[in-house]
């Protein structure tokens, strides 16, 4: 059985998840905030990552290791500033 590597953009508009997506690929730099427990407060890792997409519930963010279910990143996103 082969993988379906292509993209059907029709079932998009079905997909609650993905209709308000919008590309932003740009490298990020991200700190694992304080831990939600006690037990890793310690616990300290600064990083660089690749965005692919944000939405108003969140953004798609490649890193070279898998966070836990439970910790907090606090994620910079560089933005370009326009002169009013």
């Amino acid at each position: 059985m082969t993988p379906d590597l292509e993209w059907n953009s029709t079932s998009i508009k079905h997909e609650p998840l993905r209709r308000n997506r919008f590309p932003l690929m740009r490298p990020v730099s991200y700190e694992l905030s304080a831990a939600l427990s006690e037990a890793e407060a310690g616990r300290s890792l600064l990083g660089t990552g690749l965005s692919i997409n944000v939405s108003s519930g969140g953004m798609c963010l490649l890193m070279d290791w898998a966070p836990d279910i439970q910790d907090v990143l606090r994620v910079h996103v560089p933005m370009l500033a326009t002169e009013l």
